[in-house]
């Protein structure tokens, strides 16, 4: 639940986020995971040689040093990947498959 990866002020505002959210939690989840990883994009193409480098990275991310814009970003970042989602026709075509 990302206990790890952020501080408690941090992680109390993103977990009340995921609760507020209509969709279920792990849902919710998957999209701040995928915005989290979007965010680190830049700094993971630098290790894009060494998969251990990433593997590292991703372990241990960078993320105590995030302040309460960088919390609001990935929110952000997580609500427009689930709009996205939810308005793109051929992905829900898809799943009803």
């Amino acid at each position: 639940m990302l206990t790890r990866e952020f501080s408690l002020t941090q992680i109390t505002r993103i977990w009340d986020s995921l609760l507020s959210e209509e969709l279920d939690l792990s849902t919710a989840l998957a999209y701040i995971c995928s915005a989290m990883l979007l965010m680190m994009a830049s700094e993971l193409k630098k290790r894009s040689g060494a998969i251990d480098e990433i593997i590292m990275y991703i372990q241990d991310p960078p993320t105590s040093k995030w302040g309460e814009e960088d919390i609001q970003m990935l929110m952000a970042m997580s609500y427009e990947l689930q709009t996205l989602y939810k308005n793109n026709k051929h992905l829900s075509q898809a799943e009803e498959e």
